[in-house]
């Protein structure tokens, strides 16, 4: 949990580590583990987590999937 005096302002949640495009230069190539989503029982338990974090101001929904 953040400090008084460091506030967590910002959070950046990964969805999905999917993605649909087949760059050659991705070093996703070199993974051994099959791509993921976020079950939708994990993202209720994330975000009731958030939820109880006043501080937060902004959430980014992003990462390493490019859908």
């Amino acid at each position: 949990m953040p400090s008084e005096n460091s506030p967590l302002r910002k959070i950046y949640l990964e969805l999905t580590d999917s993605c649909n495009l087949e760059c050659e230069i991705c070093y996703r190539h070199q993974w051994v583990e099959e791509p993921r989503d976020m079950s939708p029982a994990l993202w209720k338990n994330v975000v009731a987590h958030i939820r109880e974090i006043p501080s937060v101001e902004t959430i980014v929904l992003g990462g390493m999937g490019e859908p």
